[in-house]
C-alpha cells in the first residue's frame, strides 16, 4: 500500500467510525511505524468521552484504493477515555507497551485536543519514576510463579507432557515479563518483544540462553525445555535478587535448592540468593 493510498484508506475509515462519542482518534502499531507488510492489521484508537462505552471491533474493510491482493485490510479499532490510558502509563507493566506506541502514534482526528495531550504525556514520560513500581511488580511475578516451578518439577518426575508444557509456558512469559519491566524495556511492538528482552539481558548470558531452549528456539524435546525454564527462573531470581521482601526470598531460595537437586546440577556451585 502507497503512502497515498493509505492515506485515503484512513480517510474513509475515520469518517466511518467518527460519532459524537468520539474526542479523537489516531493510529498506531505498524501502520503508524511505517513496518506494516502485508500480513498487518491496522490498529485504530478512539478516545472517547468519559464513562462511554464501545466495544472494540477487529474486522476486515475494503481497501479500494489498493492492489487486489491487498483489497482488504484487517482493522482493529480500540475505543477508551483519555483516563485510562493515563491509568495505563502509570502502571510499569503496561507502560513499558503502551508509552512507545503512543510516542509514535499518528494522529488522524483530535477534536479538543486530547490526542496531543496523549503524545505529549507519552514523550515527557521518565521510567524511573516507575522503578519502585517495577521492581515490586517484578519480584511478585517471581514469587508467584514458584508454584508453577514445583508443576514443572512434578510434570519432569512423572514424564507428564502436558504438564511440562503448561508450566514452561507460564514461566517462560512470566520471567520474561519479570525482567522486561524490572529494566524498562520500552517495547517496540509484540513481534519485537522477545529479541528486545534477550537483547537487554544480553544475547549470550545466562538468561539468554536458557530462555532459547526453553522457548524452543533451539533443538530439544519437550523435557529439555522444561529443565531450561526451570534454569531461566534460576537466572531471573538472579537479575532480581536485589528486589526480593524477606518472606519472598525465603520462598525463592527454598525452590532454588529443590531445582538444583533434582535437575541442574550446575546451580549447586553457584552462589544462593
Amino acid at each position: 500500500m502507497t503512502a497515498d493510498e493509505l492515506n485515503h484508506f484512513l480517510d474513509s475509515l475515520v469518517q466511518e467510525i467518527d460519532s459524537p462519542a468520539i474526542r479523537g482518534i489516531f493510529l498506531t502499531g505498524s501502520y503508524a511505524r511505517g513496518c506494516a507488510d502485508y500480513w498487518s492489521d491496522l490498529d485504530l484508537v478512539c478516545l472517547t468521552h468519559d464513562d462511554i462505552q464501545i466495544e472494540d471491533t477487529l474486522l476486515y474493510r475494503d481497501c479500494k484504493e489498493c492492489n487486489p491482493e491487498e483489497h482488504r485490510i484487517l482493522v482493529s479499532v480500540t475505543y477508551c477515555p483519555l483516563k485510562h490510558w493515563l491509568w495505563v502509563i502509570e502502571l510499569p507493566e503496561s507502560a513499558i507497551h503502551a508509552i512507545p506506541a503512543f510516542r509514535n502514534m499518528r494522529p488522524l482526528l483530535d477534536k479538543d485536543g486530547v490526542v496531543a495531550q496523549l503524545q505529549e504525556t507519552a514523550r515527557l514520560f521518565d521510567y524511573a519514576s516507575l522503578q519502585n513500581k517495577a521492581n515490586r511488580y517484578a519480584a511478585e511475578t517471581v514469587f508467584h510463579l514458584v508454584e508453577d516451578v514445583h508443576k514443572l518439577l512434578g510434570g519432569l518426575t512423572k514424564r507428564d507432557e502436558s504438564r511440562v508444557l503448561a508450566a514452561t509456558h507460564e514461566i517462560l512469559q512470566g520471567m520474561t515479563k519479570a525482567v522486561a519491566v524490572s529494566r524498562g524495556v520500552m517495547v517496540e511492538s509484540a513481534n519485537t518483544y522477545f529479541a528486545q528482552v534477550m537483547q537487554e539481558t544480553g544475547i549470550e548470558s545466562a538468561w539468554t540462553l536458557a530462555f532459547r531452549q526453553a522457548a524452543g528456539l533451539e533443538p530439544g524435546d519437550v523435557w529439555i525445555r522444561g529443565e531450561s525454564a526451570l534454569q531461566l527462573f534460576w537466572e531471573t531470581t538472579v537479575l532480581l535478587s536485589a528486589h526480593f521482601k524477606l518472606h519472598e526470598r525465603d520462598t525463592v531460595d527454598e525452590v532454588i535448592k529443590r531445582i538444583q537437586i533434582g535437575f541442574i546440577p550446575s546451580c549447586s556451585q553457584r552462589a544462593n540468593l
